[in-house]
């Protein structure tokens, strides 16, 4: 598992955005799916979605020379979460990167995130 946030607080209507997982790696034998583990902690309720590369390169930055953007189609990761430990998981499209965006979804508190992801 890899983790990609370690207890961010996320402020009230807040965002963050995760690093680039590099998908190159997995793609031999790779099936898939996503899991993802977070625990959240604060008053907020939160949402999590995936952006992948606007552009496909094997360059450095994974392929986001023209930033990262939510697929046409896709759903969130998961939504509607407050305090708690959350198992989920997503079949991003074919994609030689990712990143998670939790954003604070309730307006008015914020949360504290912790997430980890794996590939299978």
């Amino acid at each position: 598992m890899l983790k990609l946030m370690n207890a961010v607080q996320i402020s009230a209507s807040g965002s963050f955005t995760t690093d680039a997982v590099d998908m190159r790696p997995y793609k031999q034998g790779y099936r898939g799916v996503c899991s993802v583990s977070v625990v959240i902690t604060g008053s907020g309720t939160g949402k999590i979605e995936y952006l992948v590369p606007t552009t496909q390169t094997d360059n450095s930055d994974l392929g986001g020379l023209g930033g990262y953007v939510e697929p046409t189609g896709a759903t969130d990761v998961g939504s509607g979460a407050t305090v708690g430990s959350y198992a989920l998981s997503f079949t991003p499209i074919p994609c030689d990167a990712f990143k998670l965006k939790v954003t604070e979804t309730g307006g008015v508190n914020s949360i504290t995130v912790t997430l980890y992801v794996s590939m299978a």
